[in-house]
């Protein structure tokens, strides 16, 4: 049984975030039978009948999981998947009795002997949908390779053959799936690279920079369950706001706009 705390802080669920909630998925409910599926909104599972989730789920036991990218996928013994997208709000709650069924549940299944799991979420930005095949489903949703699976040569080759700035080419997902606003920001800090650079304009040094510095800022993060407060003190994210002093030089953090999104340096 999971120990720890769920550890999810932001809004808006990443790669690190998302491999939390899968490590707490497999803690509470691996190898449990569903007795029974609630869904409480309609744009929450659009797309997928309501009847196909009591046919497919109820009876069946939850046998494995996988992440690619935002998405955490479930897998049960009838061979269907139940794939999971956080949205900006969204988040995975295991409870005992249903009298602590937690504020803006959306779907939930009750598991055979007890215990329950809850698909949150507050601004009903997320989707819970049932699949047969997680890699026709990454086909069909046009994303890129995981970006904790990624090798350097992939990476750099994919990034490499695109003009877009660099922040906006990591948070492209059929680029590199599972980073967003923050981790890029925190990535291109740690690579010390300015987010308006073209990717076209990157040596083959400086991809390599940035692929260590992806996989090291999303393996410290995974490690600290993606809690600000305990990430290395270097690290841009704990000072994410401008005026705030750099922690890693004299200056202070400043905020500019690329292509619609705020990016801090």
């Amino acid at each position: 049984m999971w120990s720890g705390s769920l550890g999810i802080h932001r809004l808006m669920p990443e790669l690190p975030d998302v491999e939390i909630l899968r490590l707490y998925f497999d803690s509470t409910c691996l190898g449990k039978r569903i007795d029974q599926v609630t869904i409480s909104s309609e744009r929450i599972v659009r797309g997928t009948p309501h009847s196909h989730f009591y046919h497919f789920l109820t009876g069946k036991t939850l046998t494995a999981s996988r992440r690619h990218g935002k998405y955490l996928f479930a897998q049960t013994d009838g061979q269907r998947w139940l794939a999971f997208h956080f949205g900006m709000t969204g988040s995975l709650r295991y409870f005992d009795r249903l009298e602590a069924d937690p504020a803006h549940d959306r779907f939930r299944l009750a598991f055979s002997g007890g215990g329950f799991l809850a698909y949150t979420s507050v601004r009903l930005l997320g989707r819970v949908a049932l699949i047969g095949s997680v890699s026709e489903f990454v086909d069909k949703q046009l994303l890129g390779p995981d970006a904790m699976s990624m090798s350097s040569t992939d990476f750099m080759a994919a990034l490499g053959r695109t003009q877009l700035p660099v922040k906006a080419a990591l948070m492209n997902q059929s680029l590199v799936a599972g980073i967003g606003n923050i981790y890029s920001d925190e990535i291109l800090f740690q690579a010390r690279i300015h987010p308006l650079t073209p990717c076209t304009h990157l040596s083959p040094a400086s991809l390599g920079a940035l692929y260590r510095a992806m996989r090291g800022v999303l393996t410290s993060a995974i490690a600290v369950q993606a809690d600000p407060k305990r990430l290395p003190r270097q690290f841009l994210i704990p000072h994410r706001k401008p005026g705030v002093p750099c922690p890693q030089c004299e200056g202070t953090v400043i905020r500019i706009r690329i292509k619609g999104r705020s990016a801090y340096l």
